[in-house]
């Protein structure tokens, strides 16, 4: 532990503008601020702190939206003003961390080890097995693509200096900056989750734009979608699976069956009947003889899941996909048609308070996860069964992150596909892969198929 003199000399040997910095994070935490000199001064003064809610959009905030100021006069307090304080900005950046970096690696395992790579690499100790060295390898990627967010976020601030003093010289002040960045991060997961909760209208494809849910699914709580309802069951299927359903028509015939004590009731309000194979899936997901894993990506996640003819098939591009996307980074008004009726991106969003205009694959995986727990029966977590969403989310950054032959250009194709549509309405939503030779069909799919039984193992 450095002793007092130490962090006296560490501090004075900042430049004056980072020395500034610190003292606005020791303000912030009700810490006295430090002099050029290093020493503390007797009294901390008392500071307000950021906004941790997550961002609505324009329609949502009007009657909290203050009047314009003139060109000018913005002092940077806006949570939409990238010239705001330092303290804020880091603050924020738990936000940026949950959407944009990892969705289940805490910030602090993720800061602690990438700050100790960085700043103390003599002092790192390699973990012995396998799992705890590919934990440790995530923790200081996830650290490089936070760090490389805050360092280009305002070029006035540079936090390679007073992060790196936090981190070595005051462990206590560090520590508290991370708690507040993690609160940030559970704040804004939590509103999303819920959010989404209550907008089951996502779940009609806007290839039924009249359609309807029945039975209709409720936004207050969730006990009655997963396997207890046929369209949350339906997209919770892998594509094989899917097949043996009929397709559903977003009317009163889709009340085709409601399971209960793994007995299936073939209701009279349609003449769709399900197959054999169909009524025994259900069957066995009622008993639990069935469950969902991640050996196969679930069919919500597919743009056609009936056309899937290889696991890349039009993986990702969901409209579910899109409009979860788009409901985190530019408000849930812009959820169903993009941007299509704005003339710019909403002056009250996610993406303009992050100052992130593309998705990447760190994005679509977090929007990947919300997809799913729209569907299940329980709340956010790690784990639903025997299904993993850590796994989930590190596979879908693997793969859209693959450098691999044939799949990096399918990942590039996917991920320009993807922030296209953030601006249009799905209805004109179309993509053009590259096209494969049937010479090298098989080796792709084969490539494919081992890479992605890697990433779920």
């Amino acid at each position: 532990m450095p002793t007092a003199t130490q962090i006296k000399a560490a501090f004075s040997h900042l430049p004056e503008a980072e020395r500034s910095i610190v003292n606005r994070i020791y303000a912030a935490l009700g810490h006295p601020h430090r002099g050029a000199d290093g020493k503390r001064a007797r009294k901390a003064q008392p500071q307000p702190q950021p906004d941790n809610d997550a961002d609505q959009d324009d329609d949502e905030e009007e009657e909290q939206r203050p009047r314009k100021r003139r060109k000018g006069n913005d002092n940077g307090s806006s949570k939409y003003d990238p010239r705001r304080d330092a303290y804020s900005l880091l603050v924020d950046s738990g936000q940026f961390f949950v959407l944009a970096v990892h969705a289940y690696d805490t910030i602090h395992n993720s800061l602690e080890n990438g700050a100790a790579q960085r700043w103390c690499p003599t002092a790192v100790v390699v973990p012995p097995n396998a799992k705890d060295q590919a934990n440790h390898a995530r923790y200081i990627s996830n650290f490089a693509v936070w760090f490389e967010h805050i360092s280009g976020f305002n070029p006035s601030y540079d936090f390679e200096g007073p992060l790196k003093f936090l981190y070595l010289y005051e462990q206590d002040v560090w520590n508290e900056l991370l708690e507040k960045m993690g609160s940030a991060a559970s704040t804004v997961r939590e509103q999303n989750t819920n959010r989404l909760k209550k907008a089951p209208e996502l779940l009609v494809p806007p290839t039924h734009p009249d359609g309807s849910i029945h039975p209709r699914i409720r936004g207050e709580e969730k006990s009655h979608r997963g396997v207890n309802h046929p369209l949350t069951r339906n997209y919770l299927l892998s594509p094989a699976d899917l097949k043996h359903f009929p397709e559903m028509k977003f009317d009163a015939s889709d009340k085709e069956c409601v399971a209960f004590n793994a007995h299936i009731f073939t209701l009279t309000v349609s003449s769709l009947v399900l197959s054999d194979e169909a009524k025994d899936i259900v069957a066995k997901l009622v008993a639990g003889t069935k469950r969902f894993t991640n050996a196969e990506y679930f069919a919500a996640l597919y743009k056609d899941p009936a056309a899937v003819r290889k696991t890349n098939d039009g993986l990702f591009l969901s409209f579910l996909v899109i409009r979860v996307l788009r409901h985190v980074w530019t408000g849930p008004s812009t959820a169903e048609k993009g941007l299509a009726n704005k003339t710019a991106i909403p002056a009250q969003c996610s993406s303009r308070r992050h100052r992130c205009f593309k998705f990447t694959p760190r994005m679509v995986a977090y929007a990947v996860c919300q997809v799913r727990t729209m569907l299940h029966a329980g709340d956010w977590g790690k784990k639903d069964g025997k299904y993993s969403y850590q796994t989930l989310f590190n596979g879908v950054v693997k793969l859209l992150s693959s450098e691999a032959e044939g799949i990096e250009a399918w990942a590039q194709q996917t991920l320009e596909a993807l922030n296209e549509t953030s601006t249009r309405s799905l209805t004109y939503f179309s993509i053009t892969c590259t096209a494969i030779t049937i010479d090298q069909l098989d080796s792709f799919t084969l490539s494919f198929s081992l890479l992605n039984k890697r990433i779920l193992a």
